[in-house]
């Protein structure tokens, strides 16, 4: 398996001028294991959960998912991360603490054309268990690159 330079090196070698490398990774985008999930005191479209991501305490995230329940692995987006133009940070959301994200695939990037009703009306929900903590783009087959070459005609 060559590197993602070694392979934009060989087009080079092969007369196409690369003009960039995306990589799709965030090593804040992490599997989590919802504990619990409880109706959101003020508000009847919210969800207050706690959530295990792998890290020494559990954390408070606030959620306006339909499909969101006790028992489900996750995406989490946890401090620091960047989702569209949001940046997750500890908040307060009506009154409750908000420690990071609960995220849908759309959120995380993917174009909402090839995804499903069900994928754009709540969360990612895993199908089957996994890691917590684990870096969930791996998870879903998505943590990889692409190169970007510009066509000579």
């Amino acid at each position: 398996n060559k590197s993602i330079e070694e392979l934009e090196k060989s087009f080079m070698q092969l007369g196409h001028e690369t003009e960039g490398v995306e990589t799709f990774e965030n090593p804040l985008l992490i599997i989590g294991k919802v504990i619990t999930c409880e109706k959101h005191p003020d508000s009847d479209k919210l969800s207050v959960t706690t959530v295990d991501v792998g890290q020494k305490n559990l954390l408070n995230i606030v959620c306006g998912a339909p499909n969101v329940e006790a028992n489900k692995f996750v995406i989490v987006a946890i401090e620091g991360c960047k989702v569209g133009d949001l940046i997750i940070l500890p908040t307060e959301i009506r009154g409750e603490k908000s420690e990071g994200m609960l995220c849908s695939l759309s959120e995380i990037g993917l174009d909402e054309k090839y995804l499903t009703q069900e994928d754009k009306d709540g969360i990612f929900l895993f199908d089957d268990d996994q890691i917590v903590g684990n870096n969930a783009l791996e998870a879903i087959g998505l943590k990889d690159s692409i190169i970007f070459w510009i066509n000579p005609s």
